[in-house]
């Protein structure tokens, strides 16, 4: 039987910085709608990166439908990166999530 994927959070992670700014910009939900985007991507986009993803994707991808400006403060924030090729990647997923390397 495979066992099904995870991810790794930092036992101080609610008091982290980045967390507590997400948490002021969009509240309980926003910080829920960044969770469920690690485990979207512990999932299906191991590496972390989404290429070619557009905003509207990400907020899809994450259950977010409040708008994009989401996204934009996701990377504002450094919690999630914009790709010069188009897309987004995780702000240093692999560090922290190094089992999910293949």
């Amino acid at each position: 039987m495979e066992k099904e994927p995870y991810y790794n959070v930092r036992s101080d992670y609610m008091r982290h910085p980045k967390i507590r700014e997400l948490r002021e910009l969009h509240g309980a939900n926003g910080v829920v709608a960044l969770q469920t985007l690690w485990g979207y991507a512990a999932q299906g986009v191991p590496n972390g990166v989404f290429e070619g993803a557009s905003a509207e994707d990400i907020c899809k991808f994450c259950g977010w439908s409040l708008g994009q400006d989401f996204v934009d403060d996701l990377v504002a924030i450094h919690l999630l990166d914009r790709l010069e090729s188009g897309g987004f990647s995780i702000h240093n997923w692999l560090k922290y999530q190094p089992h999910l390397k293949k």
